[in-house]
């Protein structure tokens, strides 16, 4: 079985890029990845195109509209626990218009913020972050 997971890696006009970060609990359950940060994203629902699901969902997660662009990175794993193979597509994006809000969706995440591409970088390796954040912010030029 396969699952597929559209998410944006969002930059703002200083060429920073905006990182969530996942709650320890969701819905009275051990989140996925808990704690770690994350780009807003998520599953793509059945006969929706996975570039409309990473706009729906940096809506949903963070409150921003969305211009999508290319895809940065793809990263594909099997979940032995579930039996399954999760594909992700990150896409970069930025916001659409001049003011930017962030607004989190507190049932899925907990603090957001926005860095550097060459500090986030300098965190390579390191357990807080997902482990396609790299490679995506990687191939941004």
């Amino acid at each position: 079985m396969n699952k597929l997971v559209a998410h944006v890696c969002i930059r703002n006009t200083n060429d920073e890029i905006l990182l969530i970060r996942r709650k320890k609990m969701k819905n009275n359950q051990e989140n996925h990845q808990a704690l770690k940060w994350d780009f807003p994203g998520g599953q793509v629902n059945p006969y929706e195109f996975p570039k409309e699901a990473a706009k729906r969902e940096a809506k949903e997660e963070v409150a921003l509209n969305i211009e999508i662009g290319d895809v940065l990175f793809e990263w594909s794993e099997f979940d032995q626990e579930k039996e399954i193979i999760l594909t992700t597509l990150i896409y970069s994006s930025k916001p659409v218009g001049s003011e930017i809000m962030i607004l989190l969706d507190l049932n899925k995440h907990d603090q957001y913020k926005w860095i550097a591409r060459e500090d986030l970088l300098r965190l390579d390796d390191s357990p807080k972050l997902v482990n396609y954040i790299i490679p995506a912010v990687q191939r941004i030029l």
